[in-house]
């Protein structure tokens, strides 16, 4: 059987080859404290865990398998344990059953060692590994408990990398002393090695309690004395250490410059605009702008806005812009547009955007009333 396609048996002799291995474990030491009736039952759970395995029900099997190891934890059956586990698709427990075979199974014949090394080595290129570690300013950090998808593996540092199912999972870190849960998202590929570094806040400590005043002795908080400069004690430092928040765009004013194309790509006229996010997903603008019209250069001003459809480093958006061409008698023109920014910064964004301009009045230099507008520019956020 391959764990490629866990619906197919694995040889049933190598199962039943460790009712021989089971039935002499009385020589090692763990075995010598078992009382005779767990023996028998242990005995009794492996030949029922084998028929079961024999006849395609590795759940019941395994379910034996397990009984059996909890009356006599004879480590060959680890390897029962581990069969039946990857005849399940269970591969991350099978894995671990291995392993713990062949470090506490010793004595275990060649063959069976020589199989399950096997088997590690197919079930490590399926699963993936994320190793899990606490820091503060760089620093390891040792006492957070960590859990990933719910379960809980222990305190930092881990003693060894943690086996999941590729995919995406869920590490939490709970430093503990008041510090709020530390929650990160990780993608763990397939036979690979994911390194997770969960930050630790620094926890202000608390004020110490305000001393009560003597009865022998004034409060001299009260009054100053006369003739004497009171000077405020400083306040104690503290530094609160919090993972960092996502680049956001909202409440904050900016500058947008764009190079407009002329729409027989015989020259590009200039944009320039003051902007101001009013939300993460609507931006307004207000500037001014040169256009080419048949290279004779107009200028205008404009007043728009702009919708971001997603949110992320890389946004599209739908802007519109009301114009009002001030050369060669007022014009007004309406602009509309599709495109694209992305976050080069959490400051800086470049833009990308094919748009179509109509003008409602004739300009005389103009050969067509309605024209498209592509464009590239910059956006910057103070």
């Amino acid at each position: 059987m391959t764990i490629f396609d866990p619906a197919r048996r694995p040889p049933g002799r190598r199962i039943a080859g460790l009712l021989v291995l089971l039935a002499c474990a009385s020589a090692s030491g763990a075995a010598r404290a078992q009382a005779p009736a767990d023996k028998q039952e242990a005995l009794g759970l492996l030949h029922e865990g084998n028929r079961s395995f024999d006849a395609g029900d590795y759940q019941g099997a395994l379910s034996r398998y397990k009984q059996a190891y909890a009356r006599v934890p004879s480590p060959k059956l680890l390897f029962n344990i581990g069969q039946a586990e990857r005849a399940l698709g269970h591969l991350v427990e099978a894995l671990e059953s291995y392993q713990r075979f062949l470090a506490e199974a010793k004595d275990a014949p060649a063959a069976l060692r020589a199989e399950a090394e096997r088997h590690c080595v197919e079930l490590e290129k399926v699963t993936a590994a994320v190793d899990v570690a606490a820091e503060r300013g760089g620093a390891p950090v040792a006492g957070v408990q960590i859990s990933i998808d719910g379960v809980a593996y222990g305190a930092t540092p881990l003693a060894h990398p943690v086996r999941v199912m590729p995919g995406t999972h869920q590490v939490v870190g709970e430093p503990g002393g008041g510090a709020a849960p530390v929650v990160t998202r990780v993608e763990a590929q397939a036979g690979a090695r994911t390194v997770v570094r969960v930050p630790v806040p620094l926890v202000a400590a608390p004020a110490p309690p305000a001393a009560a005043d003597s009865p022998a002795e004034p409060s001299r908080s009260r009054a100053a004395p006369v003739g004497r400069d009171v000077q405020p004690a400083p306040a104690a430092a503290t530094a609160i250490a919090t993972p960092p928040a996502p680049p956001g765009h909202r409440g904050r004013v900016g500058v947008v410059a764009r190079a407009d194309l002329d729409w027989r790509l015989a020259g590009a006229g200039g944009a320039a605009a003051l902007t101001f996010d009013v939300v993460e997903h609507l931006q307004l603008a207000a500037g001014g702008f040169v256009w080419p019209a048949s290279g004779d250069p107009i200028a205008g001003a404009s007043l728009g806005g702009t919708v971001f459809l997603s949110t992320g480093r890389l946004r599209p958006l739908l802007a519109g812009d009301a114009q009002l061409y001030v050369s060669h008698g007022a014009h007004a023109a309406a602009r509309a547009a599709l495109g694209v920014t992305w976050d080069v910064t959490a400051r800086v964004s470049l833009l990308l955007s094919a748009g179509v301009e109509h003008l409602f009045g004739q300009v005389s230099v103009a050969t067509s009333k309605t024209f498209p507008v592509p464009a590239i520019g910059v956006m910057g956020r103070i």
